[in-house]
C-alpha cells in the first residue's frame, strides 16, 4: 500500500475512535441563579458610598483636616522670603490667565492664592517635603481658573510642585554648609 492510503485509513480510524471516546449525553450547563442584569437593570451605588467602603473617603477626609490644622498656624517673619519666593512660584505664567478673570473671581484666586502659599511654607517647615499635599494644594488652587483644561491644570501644578521642592532642596543644602 502507498503511504497516502495508510495515513488516509489512519486519519478515518482516528476520527472513529474519537467519535466513540464522546460521552453520548449533551454536556449540561451550569445553572444559573440569578439572571444576568442589562445595563439599565443594573444597580448603580454612588461613588461616596463606593468610596466610603474602602475607607479612601476618610483618608482625605483626615488629610483636609489636618491641613486645616496647619491653616491655623502662622508665618513668622523667618519665613517671609520664603513665603514670597513660593508666591513668586505660583504667580509664575499666570498672568494672562488672571487678566482675563472677572473682579469677583480675581479676588477669590488671589485669597486662595495667598492661603495656599502659606500652606505650603508651612509644610515645608517639616522635615520630610511632603510633595503631593503641595501638589494638591496647588491643583486645588488652579482650579479655580474658569474653564481651565485637566491636562493644563495638573502640568503647571506638576511643574510648580517641582519648583518649590527644588528651591526648597537648595535652600536646606545651604544650610547645611
Amino acid at each position: 500500500m502507498p503511504k497516502r492510503e495508510i495515513l488516509e485509513e489512519e486519519k478515518a480510524i482516528s476520527k472513529s475512535e474519537k467519535r466513540e471516546s464522546l460521552p453520548s449525553e449533551p454536556i449540561k450547563q451550569p445553572e444559573v441563579k440569578e439572571p444576568v442584569k442589562t445595563k439599565e437593570e443594573k444597580e448603580v451605588i454612588p461613588r461616596e458610598a463606593r468610596v466610603e467602603k474602602g475607607g479612601l473617603l476618610k483618608k482625605a477626609r483626615a488629610k483636609i483636616s489636618d491641613l486645616a490644622e496647619e491653616e491655623e498656624e502662622e508665618i513668622t517673619s523667618s519665613e517671609e522670603p520664603i513665603l514670597e519666593e513660593v508666591e513668586d512660584i505660583l504667580e509664575e505664567d499666570l498672568e494672562e490667565v488672571y487678566q482675563k478673570m472677572t473682579p469677583e473671581e480675581q479676588k477669590e484666586f488671589k485669597e486662595e492664592g495667598e492661603r495656599a502659599a502659606s500652606r505650603i511654607v508651612i509644610l515645608l517647615r517639616k522635615i520630610k517635603i511632603q510633595t503631593t499635599r503641595i501638589y494638591y494644594l496647588i491643583k486645588k488652587w488652579l482650579k479655580l481658573i474658569p474653564g481651565i483644561n485637566k491636562f493644563f491644570l495638573t502640568q503647571e501644578a506638576k511643574i510648580k510642585t517641582d519648583k518649590i521642592i527644588e528651591m526648597e532642596t537648595e535652600e536646606r543644602e545651604h544650610e547645611e554648609k
